[in-house]
């Protein structure tokens, strides 16, 4: 299996699906600069995923219930 292939296998067995900041802001129908410092003030929680800054799906709906 392809070395990147087995690491996004990880990453989604570990934590779970996961989308981009700039889809989950279209989401939450908040910006981007928003959803970063959601991020920062750890409200939402990212998994680097090929270089990529990726928004865990159940960070999301943690954030949401508790609103």
């Amino acid at each position: 299996m392809n070395e990147e292939i087995q690491k996004i296998s990880l990453l989604f067995t570990e934590y779970g699906p996961s989308i981009t900041q700039s889809q989950t802001a279209k989401l939450l129908k908040r910006s981007t600069a928003r959803i970063a410092q959601m991020i920062k003030e750890g409200k939402l929680e990212i998994v680097p995923c090929m270089g990529i800054r990726m928004v865990t799906i159940r960070s999301i709906i943690k954030w949401c219930n508790v609103r």
